[in-house]
């Protein structure tokens, strides 16, 4: 987590993970490995590879 700050300099300020406000029903996993698509020829590069753990959310660098 970042509070502010990162890009090309460095990597921010560490932002307080206590002041995080999550719901009762979140579940936070801290291991795990994530699979993206590093073929920039592909649809869904920088995306979660479909079918992995999280593909569901549509999380990636770019909206699809």
């Amino acid at each position: 987590m970042v509070n502010k700050g990162g890009g090309p300099a460095g990597f921010g300020e560490k932002a307080d993970p206590s002041k995080l406000k999550l719901g009762k029903d979140v579940i936070l996993k801290k291991d795990g490995n994530l699979q993206i698509e590093e073929d920039p020829t592909k649809r869904n590069y920088l995306h979660l590879v479909s079918g992995t753990p999280g593909a569901d959310l549509k999380a990636g660098l770019f909206n699809q």
